[in-house]
Order: structure tokens, then sequence, then C-alpha cells
């Protein structure tokens, strides 16, 4: 990218080293943080770039933090909330800056959802559901929780930061998650439901199955975006093939009915006028 020069490329695999030397000229292919960190000031980083298995997160940011680096960090931050504390202290510690990559945030599908919200056409939100499933029996380091596995925090960093960003990342006021082992070679979780309330009112409903042989059938044919299902007081929007549908109504524009405060409806008609 314009102003950013690759200098060095740190990986145990010394064929990956000479393939990541082959596609970026004048990079140093290195074969552990030691080295790296020995060879920074003849390097003159500025920034490290650190996309490792999560339990190597903690101990390779602050290490470079320490040595005067800022630190563009895969997600998620590290395996637990203390790991990320320590963290954020070394960064304040040592005035350097940790940018943790959120990319699908920035997603079309994302930024669709966040334009259809400030449009305030569905009115106050009250419950917002994104989902995502297929089927896939995990076999590499993100099957096995010693090294920070699973979908929680492998997906569910992604769409649980996708869900804070579309209602502005209010307090939460509560949070439940269930996990299980269903179609992974390992011991880390790979269906996910998660539930958390804002203190707004909202709930924000999360579910990641990679055990599901039949997709959602709210779910768009392009499964790699996943559900949105958005409520409003107003309107309701869901993300389709083409885009997002959204149907809503003026609150002005309705009749309204009359509460009918008895055991016996009027003509046994039990809605108003007002049914979309």
């Amino acid at each position: 990218q314009e102003g950013y020069h690759v200098v060095a490329v740190v990986d145990e695999r010394e064929d990956r080293r000479r393939e990541a030397c082959a596609r970026v000229s004048g990079c140093e292919g290195l074969a552990n943080c030691g080295e790296l960190w020995s060879m920074a000031p003849k390097l003159k980083l500025d920034l490290v770039v650190i996309a490792t298995p999560t339990h190597l997160h903690e101990s390779m940011t602050v290490g470079a933090l320490e040595r005067g680096l800022h630190v563009a960090l895969e997600k998620p931050m590290a395996p637990t909330l203390a790991a990320c504390d320590r963290m954020i202290a070394a960064a304040r510690r040592t005035g350097r800056h940790i940018f943790v990559f959120q990319s699908l945030r920035l997603e079309a599908h994302c930024l669709a959802a966040r334009k259809v919200v400030d449009s305030g056409l569905l009115g106050p939100l009250f419950t917002v559901r994104r989902g995502f499933n297929e089927y896939r029996q995990r076999s590499d380091w993100q099957a096995l929780q010693k090294y920070g596995g699973g979908m929680l925090s492998n997906y569910g960093s992604h769409l649980m930061d996708q869900l804070l960003f579309l209602v502005g990342y209010p307090p939460l006021s509560s949070m439940d998650c269930h996990l299980w082992s269903v179609a992974t070679q390992g011991d880390a979780d790979d269906v996910v439901k998660a539930w958390c309330s804002t203190a707004n009112g909202v709930l924000l409903d999360m579910e990641i199955n990679t055990a599901a042989v039949l997709p959602d059938d709210a779910q768009s044919s392009r499964k790699e975006r996943g559900t949105w299902h958005l409520c409003g007081r107003y309107g309701t929007a869901v993300l389709q093939d083409a885009g997002f549908r959204v149907r809503y109504y003026d609150p002005k524009g309705l009749p309204g009915g009359q509460l009918v405060d008895s055991l016996a409806a009027p003509d046994r008609s039990y809605y108003g006028d007002d049914r979309i």
C-alpha cells in the first residue's frame, strides 16, 4: 500500500519465508520474533502486523510495544479479557497504538445495514439478528482450545463487532452465550448462540453454526454474507440476494385502533385495520 514498505516477514517455516521474500522485493525473511527484535533498529521499523494464532497475540504485541513499535493485530485481540487489559496497559505505558483488524464492519452489507438504521425508516430498533451457517469439519489450529480456536473467537469476533457497530456501541446490560462442539475435529466450539441486551433496550442475537448441513432459509445464497434481520418499531429489514428488503410504515399514516378493555371483542374483531 502507498505509504507502507514491507521490510521483513517472520515465519518459522522456511518455505513461507521464501514465498514472502519472492513476492516483496527487499524483504528480510526471519524465523522468529527474537530475530526481528534484534534487527529492529537496522530495519527502522514503525509498525508490525501480527497475524498469528490467538494464543501468541499477547506476548508478541507486548514485545513490539516495548520496543516502541505500533501493532496492527489480527482479531480476536486475545483469548481472555485479562490478556486484553494487559495489552492495553502496555500500549498506554509505551505510548504506542494497537489496531485490531475488524475488517468486516466495512463489508458492503454491513454498511448497508447501518445506512438503513441511520435512515430512521425502521424507527427505534428493538432486536437485531446476525447469523451464519454452513457445514465444515475444521481440523486446523482453529479447532483447538489451547491455541485460542473456536468459532466464537474466530467468526464471532466479526459478527458481534458488526452488531455493535450497527447500534453505535452502547453499553451492554446483560449477555448470555452457549457453545457446542459438533462437527469439528478438535475440542473448540463450532456452534455458537449469543444474546446481548444493550442499555438502551436492543436485543442483539448472534448465531454461528458450522455444523449445519442445510442453510438457514433466511440466508442469502451468497453464504459468506450470512443473515441479517433488523426489527424496529416501524419496520423490518432483511438481507436477501439483491440486497436489503425493507418494509416499514409511517406511524402518522395508520388509523390507530381503539383498545377494548373487555373480554369480548366487538364483532369478534381481534385486530384493527392496521395490519401490514
